[in-house]
């Protein structure tokens, strides 16, 4: 038996049959509870902070201005701020930027390419 359904049984004078996964169920909570708070206070002591890349490779965002799946002012946003960078490169497509746009996106390829 666990230290906390010691605690937990100690607390409570009779626990029948019937009542025991109750018992099991609330230790879960409470414990289920306190992980949530350690990552909450995990999460504020230690934010994280995105810095300007240190790759070794050259990096960019192309992303799809119509995609109905992944919004261009949330999840590019989201890849943007991952990647360290100050802009995406928008181009006019839906999810699937390469075969709707693949000249735009050879183009954005060849650019960054060059620029090494």
């Amino acid at each position: 038996m666990s230290r906390h359904r010691e605690e937990l049984a100690g607390r409570i004078a009779c626990i029948t049959f019937a009542e025991a996964p109750l018992l099991d169920a609330f230790q879960r909570k409470l414990q289920l509870d306190h992980h949530a708070r350690r990552r909450a206070h995990r999460r504020e002591a230690h934010p994280v902070r995105v810095r300007g890349p240190r790759r070794p490779y050259p990096v960019q965002i192309v992303w799809g201005e119509r995609d109905p799946a992944l919004k261009l002012e949330v999840h590019g946003e989201q890849a943007r701020r991952a990647a360290g960078l100050a802009t995406i490169h928008r181009v006019p497509a839906k999810h699937f930027l390469q075969e709707d746009q693949a000249g735009a996106v050879a183009e954005r390829v060849r650019r960054l390419a060059r620029a090494g």
